[in-house]
């Protein structure tokens, strides 16, 4: 919803990341990722490969900033949500962090980026009874290209 409130003559830049969960809760995932440039959020959606796990995540690029010319510096807040499907499991938590873009070719139509955050959550799983799970040390490090529709 906060991607399709932008204005029709908005860039578009749509991609993928890849990462890994740093801290006690170790983990790979992969993201589709979307992005606007008339709106601070970023979308995407998370998938762990070796994994029973989806998740999706709501990022407000809050500071943007330039470091030179091609290169940025972000900061963002944001939510995430995820959901297991083998033992069923639904969590949220909250997002801060920060990271670098980077424009590349002509029209600035290629982004690659690296991000780091502190997402801590808590999730209800039901294996064979309901447990609570809370991870307060859950710290996603990815990097991705988005191509922008201009």
């Amino acid at each position: 919803m906060a991607i399709a409130s932008t204005s029709a003559f908005a860039d578009f830049g749509v991609g993928g990341q890849i990462g890994f969960t740093a801290g006690p809760y170790y983990s790979n995932f992969m993201s589709a990722t979307i992005r606007s440039d008339e709106n601070p959020w970023c979308l995407s959606v998370d998938a762990w490969p070796f994994g029973n796990t989806a998740a999706v995540t709501a990022d407000n690029w809050f500071i943007v900033k330039p470091l030179s010319n091609p290169v940025s510096w972000y900061a963002f807040w944001g939510i995430s949500a995820n959901v297991g499907w083998n033992d069923f499991m639904v969590g949220t938590g909250a997002r801060i962090g920060a990271g670098l873009d980077w424009f590349i070719l002509d029209k600035r139509q290629v982004e690659l980026f690296c991000q780091a955050c502190w997402n801590p959550y808590v999730a209800l799983r039901h294996g064979d009874d309901w447990d609570c799970i809370l991870r307060p040390l859950n710290f996603p490090l990815s990097t991705g290209a988005r191509y922008w529709f201009r």
